[in-house]
């Protein structure tokens, strides 16, 4: 079973998401609704006490009234592993590293997640398989900032092009150094510039998703009778290339592709 790691005092994350709350619009008042910030305590009383249904259910009632915050979407993914929820878990620790890049507590317990999914598969069925790691330029993207990566960008760009200029000036062994930087310096600009654009999503056919629930059907289109192409597994990824009222048709990691039920698919992307 996954622990629950340290985190920040109730209080102090209780105010960052009411900040992440305030440029929500106003909503009308409904009798005697909780606040934010005590669904917020609410949640995390429920979890504390072991009452793990009822602190999903809170920080999903967060998620729905707009609060967009890593902490309540690395909570809600707790609560997930807890109630064995091991796809919706990933889903949400994966958005919490989206609004947090390279969180390192959220990108351990994301490989515990996936883990625990293995052995409880493997328990289970006698066997598992894992999943391939992300590809290369994901693991970069979702490691930093876009802003970060973009100031990094401009800096390596600028530190080639000195380097390159400053070669013209110079002879022998430093003329040598000066042009050995300047091939270092442009990989490095080239992988930052394509960090941005993976962080823009410009790489991908479509938003980011995991599947929710073990051994969707892969579908011909969208339709229940239509054929089966494939099948899907608990906590694969996939991204969403179309939607079609009530189902989304998917590529998972592999490459396999259908249409499965909207419900059993959860968007890492907008969701």
């Amino acid at each position: 079973m996954i622990g629950r790691p340290t985190r920040p005092t109730t209080g102090a994350r209780a105010t960052l998401v009411l900040l992440a709350a305030m440029a929500l619009p106003a909503a009308p008042r409904a009798g005697a609704q909780p606040s934010l910030e005590a669904l917020f305590h609410e949640a995390a009383e429920a979890y504390a006490r072991g009452d793990h249904d009822t602190a999903a259910s809170h920080y999903e009632r967060l998620i729905e009234a707009g609060v967009s915050d890593p902490d309540v979407h690395y909570d809600l993914a707790l609560a997930e592993l807890r109630r064995d929820r091991f796809g919706s878990a990933i889903r949400h620790l994966r958005i919490a590293l989206t609004l947090r890049p390279g969180d390192a507590e959220a990108e351990a317990t994301l490989a515990a997640a996936r883990t625990a999914l293995v052995s409880a598969r493997a328990e289970s069925e006698g066997t598992a398989v894992v999943q391939e790691g992300a590809p290369l330029l994901e693991v970069l993207g979702g490691s930093f900032t876009e802003p970060t990566l973009a100031a990094a960008t401009l800096l390596l760009l600028f530190a080639s092009l000195l380097a390159r200029g400053v070669r013209t000036q110079l002879r022998g062994n430093a003329r040598r150094a000066a042009g050995g930087a300047a091939a270092l310096l442009f990989p490095l600009f080239a992988l930052a510039g394509a960090g941005v654009l993976e962080r823009r999503g410009v790489f991908r056919d479509g938003p980011r998703a995991v599947v929710l629930v073990d051994r969707v059907a892969l579908r011909e289109g969208p339709d229940e009778r239509a054929q089966v192409r494939s099948e899907a597994r608990e906590g694969e990824d996939a991204v969403v290339l179309g939607e079609d009222e009530r189902w989304r048709r998917v590529r998972l990691h592999d490459g396999r592709q259908g249409w499965a039920p909207a419900e059993a698919v959860g968007l890492v992307d907008g969701g």
